[in-house]
């Protein structure tokens, strides 16, 4: 979204929260004896919050599901994962710390490729973006125990796996009762990350 777009959207966020905040300040100033400015600031905050992480979230679903991301989920899984090695050695995209470890939590309940990914990887942190996997934080998810979490994207997202399954599941803290967004490998998830940072 251009600049102009977005001074637009945020433009009419206001306007909308302005023009429902002030019936239900008049409402309890009239009816609850409530202070009308304090009733109004409230409830323009709330609603603009709540307006902004509605519309962050739409964007973000947008952004995935562009046509490189079709590209990227049609890769075989080996050719994802040459692909991926390959953009993480580029040290201006991703921090990628290499360590090899035999064993970890959760280790045996990985599926083959994200076990070789973390046997090889202590973590992996994007140069641009929140996105990060670290293998001592791997554990039950917090936002729905039958994943196991592997990272974490933006403050309100988890990376997730099923048990024994390659399938990445990313998971809003908005919405935790089911993903609002998923790839066929680690690999996978890697490729469309850089495609969506980095372009």
């Amino acid at each position: 979204m251009t600049r102009s777009g977005r001074v637009q959207v945020w433009a009419g966020l206001l306007l909308l929260t302005g023009g429902i905040a002030y019936p239900i300040a008049w409402a309890a100033e009239r009816f609850m004896g409530q202070s009308y400015a304090a009733a109004f600031i409230a409830t323009v905050l709330i609603l603009a919050l709540a307006l902004a992480g509605a519309l962050a979230y739409s964007q973000r679903k947008d952004v995935r599901s562009s046509k490189p991301r079709t590209r990227i989920e049609a890769l075989t899984l080996a050719d994802a994962a040459s692909m991926a090695r390959a953009v993480l050695s580029d040290s201006s995209k991703f921090e990628h710390l290499r360590r090899r470890a035999d064993t970890f939590p959760f280790a045996k309940n990985l599926a083959p490729h994200v076990l070789e990914f973390f046997s090889d990887s202590e973590s992996l942190k994007a140069v641009h973006g929140d996105a990060v996997l670290v293998r001592a934080q791997i554990g039950t998810s917090s936002l729905n125990p039958r994943y196991i979490r592997i990272g974490r994207d933006i403050e309100s997202v988890e990376i997730n796996v099923l048990p024994g399954q390659e399938t990445i599941y990313e998971i809003d803290a908005f919405d935790p009762s089911k993903p609002f967004d998923q790839h066929r490998s680690i690999y996978h998830w890697v490729l469309t990350l850089d495609e969506t940072l980095y372009g």
